[in-house]
């Protein structure tokens, strides 16, 4: 019946492999930071994960259902993770996936917000769709080595922190493609920062 999590609840419990807390809302800060051994997480109803609350876990899989937040290094270094579900997520904190480097699919179709180095390392990373994203801040996608595709469809040019975002990605090398809704084309095409990309933005219809 647990609705909360407090901040360092269960930090480094080096036995811990499962988690199920079906009614629990909120996990707080390092709550369960270097649990070694957790591998499986249930967590339903869970709105927010605050910052590095499972940091460096063996993690397989999160799916997050209702969570709308998620917290600055919450799933960072968690080097087994490959898939991430987060349908209802507005936002990710800075260093949230952080060397991630197991990550192939993310699915964040609500996701308005990304800090800074949230994807960061995230290596075997290879598309990306964020529909409704209006802010990428700084390196969030830097190093993801195999990341050749990235598709925007917000209703407004996304802003873009820097082009530092894709350093050492395919799109950085000229390889990979950054797709936007096809009104806005031309205006992500001289954008700022956009426009250092702006040969390899095409029309999501193509």
């Amino acid at each position: 019946n647990a609705t909360s999590i407090g901040f360092r609840a269960f930090m480094s419990c080096s036995s811990l492999s499962q988690v199920s807390l079906p009614k629990c809302s909120y996990i707080g800060s390092t709550a369960f930071y270097s649990c070694s051994s957790l591998s499986q997480v249930s967590l339903p109803m869970c709105r927010y994960i605050e910052t590095d609350a499972f940091w460096k876990c063996p993690l397989s899989q999160v799916s997050l259902p209702v969570c709308s937040y998620i917290g600055g290094g919450a799933f960072g270094y968690c080097s087994s993770l490959s898939q991430v579900n987060l349908p209802m997520c507005i936002s990710v904190w800075a260093t949230a996936f952080e060397y991630c480097t197991s990550l192939t699919q993310v699915s964040l179709p609500m996701c308005e917000l990304i800090g800074a180095r949230a994807f960061e390392y995230c290596s075997s990373l290879s598309q990306v769709s964020l529909p409704m994203c209006s802010y990428i801040d700084a390196a969030v996608f830097r190093y993801c080595s195999s990341l050749s595709r990235i598709t925007i469809g917000y209703s407004s040019v996304c802003s873009l922190y820097s082009t530092n975002v894709f350093d050492d990605t395919q799109i950085t090398s000229s390889t990979g493609s950054i797709y936007v809704p096809v009104s806005l084309v031309d205006a992500y095409k001289s954008a700022t920062n956009w426009s250092y990309f702006s040969r390899q933005i095409y029309s999501i219809s193509q």
